[in-house]
């Protein structure tokens, strides 16, 4: 009786193993990608579940932004006597405004020692648009804000998404979610007045490849469009000015109003 493999079965077997991880790999690594923007979409239903509670306590008044910063993902901590989480505190857990996807999570809650962060969302309620100056968008729950693109209005019900901005100083486009079809760089800044958690990809080389990005609406509800491209085009998103300077706009892609 034989009670040894000889060497040709045992490089067979090692072969047919070698096959199958081959195989299952990209599957495996498709599934956590799909887990990890599952959590991000959650985060999103949280942030609007406590931004809806807090707005139903206030007569539908949305909380206090940024007011003056130029970035929509920016919320203030300590600046001017004034700190966000005092106002939403009850309402909101503000390590959910980090997106999973992105780099160098910190413990927001315990920072003391700068006066805003630059979260891994952008939000869409009480800030300026950039040819509107006296605008202040989304003041209420039950308001929706529209734009005159290409000679037609077009209505917005977004609340926060995933961050998605081009940086025209830099030459770069920063977003919360990396790009699938290339590997990203990894970047956290931290001076002495911010925190910025975001992944960045060179806008000149390499590609970003096909992105997940995740929508919340004044609903509650949270959208994702799936496999967005880097010129978002034949992907049912609008593209729209950012607030920033006249000089240097900022681009974001948001899905119609419902």
């Amino acid at each position: 009786m034989r009670k040894a493999f000889t060497l040709i079965e045992l490089l067979v077997v090692i072969s047919i193993i070698a096959l199958l991880i081959a195989i299952l790999l990209p599957a495996l690594s498709q599934a956590r990608q799909t887990a990890v923007n599952t959590q991000c979409s959650s985060n999103l239903k949280q942030i609007g579940i406590g931004i809806t509670a807090f707005a139903v306590d206030n007569k539908d008044v949305l909380p206090t932004r940024a007011q003056g910063v130029n970035k929509p993902t920016t919320i203030l901590i300590n600046s001017i006597g004034f700190d966000s989480r005092q106002e939403l505190d009850g309402y909101l857990e503000f390590n959910l405004l980090q997106c999973p996807l992105a780099p160098g999570q910190v413990d927001i809650d315990a920072i003391t020692t700068i006066s805003r962060i630059e979260t891994n969302y952008e939000f869409y309620w009480n800030w300026q648009w950039i040819d509107q100056p006296d605008l202040q968008a989304m003041t209420r729950l039950d308001q929706r804000y529209s734009r005159i693109i290409n000679g037609e209005e077009i209505e917005f019900d977004i609340l926060s998404m995933d961050l998605d901005t081009i940086n025209t100083t830099t030459l770069q486009t920063e977003s919360s979610h990396p790009g699938e079809g290339a590997s990203p760089v990894t970047s956290q800044n931290i001076s002495s007045n911010t925190i910025a958690l975001s992944r960045y990809d060179g806008l000149a080389g390499t590609p970003r490849g096909p992105i997940n990005k995740n929508y919340l609406r004044t609903d509650g509800s949270v959208v994702t469009f799936g496999n967005v491209n880097y010129t978002h085009s034949g992907t049912g998103l609008i593209e729209v000015p950012h607030f920033a300077t006249a000089a240097s706009p900022w681009v974001v892609y948001l899905p119609e109003a419902n």
